[in-house]
Order: structure tokens, then sequence, then C-alpha cells
């Protein structure tokens, strides 16, 4: 495996880069690639996207589970609410909790192709379409 790691590391900026293109106009989709230069490499072990505040995360992930869509709530809990942090948590976070409660986690591994992506992509605006 080691020896495929870039071949690895280039599919899923390839998918990574498609999720982009695909969702980066939605308004209530946040993408991460947003936030890098067409410099940096990401592994892109987890594709998360933020929702707007409108989007109820339970439903989308429903909707696209019926779609036979995986998707995952990665970084849940928070630090601040596991138990082995609770002596260091210091206050409540309410902008963390805000974000995290928002974040969505989209398939993306080496197995995957363009079209699959394309899919979820489509999958992920004919939901925004039912719920607008």
């Amino acid at each position: 495996q080691m020896k495929r790691l870039d071949e690895f590391i280039d599919k899923r900026n390839l998918l990574a880069k498609r999720y982009y293109d695909n969702l980066k106009d939605l308004k209530s989709i946040k993408c991460p690639n947003k936030y890098l230069s067409e410099a940096q490499v990401n592994s892109w072990w987890h594709y998360i996207i933020t929702l707007g505040v409108e989007i109820e995360r339970t439903d989308m992930k429903k909707f696209l589970s019926d779609l036979g869509i995986p998707t995952a709530t990665a970084y849940s809990p928070a630090c601040h609410e596991q138990n082995i942090f609770m002596d260091y948590s210091l206050d409540e976070y309410p902008v963390a909790d805000n974000v995290l409660h928002r974040n969505l986690s989209l398939p993306i591994h080496v197995d995957m192709d363009l079209d699959q992506v394309d899919f979820v992509s489509e999958s992920i605006k004919k939901y925004l379409e039912v719920i607008q």
C-alpha cells in the first residue's frame, strides 16, 4: 500500500476537486477546498462539508442514506465533550459546537470514480431543492 500512497493521494485530491467544482456555488454548503491553495495537497481522510444553519443534518443524512449514499459525522463528540478532557474544559464552546453539528462527511475513497462523486453532488442538490 505504501508504494501506492502517492497514487491514492492523487486520486483523493481528484475526487475532492470534483466535489468542490460541483458544490462550490451552493450558498448552503461550504467546501473545505475553499480554504486551500492550489499548491497544498491534502490526504482527504474525510471530505467534510459544512451545512448552512437552515439545513437539518439528520434529515440530509437520511435523504442521502435512502439513496444508498453513506455519510458520517466526524469529530463527534468534540474534545470538550469527551470525559477524558472534562477537567480541562474551561467553559462552553458554542461556536465550536455549532460548526461541529453542521459538519457532514461525504464518501471519499480510492475506489470511487468521478461519476459517483457526481451522483453524491447531484443528490445533495436535489435535497436542497426539496427543502427550499
